[in-house]
């Protein structure tokens, strides 16, 4: 359905930074959907797309969706109340403004440094749209955008619960990446997947009567959201083990390991859109750590993961982990001549395709996993991942 207020919108050709700093729209539309408008020209621009492409999206998004005007937040957020309204889905601009003030007073670093720790563990919320809004900031380093982006988590805060990995049970078997650890959950899964399903079922039954954290009234008690936010509230074991590449002190080892991981399962689940947020969210989490120490950022990475496999746990039937470990011999080893005139034409017709794609989030895959690639030493899988866009709605 279109936006009703479209034809007050402003169709002259504007600047990145006049998109990025319009804050006349609201974070979320018919009470769950994400504004999106601010991510896609984001992604246009690090691919190299001219501002009229990038203003015809947005225009188009906002001609297209129902995006709403800005609303009157319920209550004032000040330095004594502002963990109170944690995830109630109340008071954004009031959070905006709290967090833009922070920002002038104190500088970016220091915000960061004093508010991801106690928000990282929420980073869930709105199938992660929060986190994805503020890494996607921080990639253009937009301060608009940013107090946005720490605003929508606190709008949308559904904790991962990380405490629950250090007061668990001690994980008996020792693995040293993170597609270790993911073969080992597929190992006890594919063995009683009837069980498993039943499993899922039981846990949304039980929230439907139990009712213990606040979902909006047009998400489906059966969608993957309510799904992810029951996950997290009645814990799996194998999402809670503890891990011991959480504490490995060569981070970017293991932010190479996890993006490879989460590409392979995008392969494994071609063009899901559930999937797919996986590699734009880990894209976040990522530019959000480097603000801080590595103690900071390894919760981070642990968070990331509780969150990622209550996502994979959501779909109800995960890789079967012969065929997954088919997928990565296939894809292990391979890798592209950068100056390949068939592989240069390939990313010049996803990246021409990209800047026409009216799905928001086709253009971001792109960026990430070119990103990568180039960072990979032209590691094939990240290429072939790019070429599966998700349809449009």
């Amino acid at each position: 359905m279109k936006n009703s207020n479209h034809n007050d919108h402003d169709y002259k050709i504007k600047s990145i930074d006049k998109i990025l700093n319009d804050t006349s729209y609201h974070i979320e539309y018919n009470g769950y959907l994400a504004n999106h408008s601010k991510h896609a020209p984001i992604a246009l621009l690090r691919l190299g797309a001219n501002l009229n492409i990038i203003n015809n999206f947005y225009n188009r998004y906002i001609k297209n969706t129902e995006i709403e005007t800005q609303k009157k937040s319920d209550y004032h957020i000040c330095e004594e109340n502002w963990k109170e309204y944690l995830g109630k889905k109340s008071s954004f601009n009031s959070y905006y403004n709290f967090f833009k003030n922070k920002i002038e007073i104190n500088g970016l670093s220091k915000v960061l440094i004093d508010f991801i720790p106690i928000l990282i563990p929420g980073w869930m919320g709105s199938l992660a749209h929060g986190t994805i809004h503020l890494g996607w900031a921080l990639d253009i380093k937009n301060k608009c955008m940013i107090s946005e982006g720490l605003a929508y988590i606190c709008y949308s805060f559904l904790s991962c619960h990380p405490e629950k990995i250090e007061a668990g049970t001690e994980n008996t078997k020792t693995f040293d990446s993170p597609l270790e650890s993911f073969l080992n959950i597929l190992e006890d899964i594919n063995k009683e997947p009837t069980q498993f399903k039943e499993y899922i079922q039981d846990l949304i039954d039980k929230e439907k009567i139990e009712n213990n954290f606040y979902i909006h009234p047009n998400i489906n008690r059966m969608s993957n959201q309510f799904k992810i936010a029951a996950l997290l509230n009645y814990e799996h074991l194998l999402i809670y083990q503890d891990q011991k590449w959480f504490k490995n002190s060569n981070i970017d080892k293991v932010w190479d390991e996890l993006f490879y991981l989460v590409t392979l399962i995008y392969l494994y689940y071609p063009s899901n859109f559930i999937c797919l947020h996986l590699i734009t969210s880990l894209h976040a989490i990522k530019e959000i750590s480097f603000y801080l120490n590595q103690h900071e950022e390894q919760k981070c990475i642990k968070n990331y993961w509780i969150g990622m496999n209550c996502v994979l746990f959501s779909l109800e039937s995960l890789p079967n982990k012969d065929l997954f470990k088919n997928l990565i011999k296939k894809n292990n080893n391979n890798f592209d001549k950068y100056d390949d005139p068939k592989i240069q034409v390939y990313w010049t017709q996803i990246i021409e395709k990209a800047y026409l794609e009216k799905e928001e989030h086709n253009p971001k895959l792109v960026y990430v996993l070119k990103k990568l690639w180039e960072e990979n030493n032209f590691k094939s899988v990240f290429r072939l991942a790019a070429g599966n866009f998700i349809e449009s709605s």
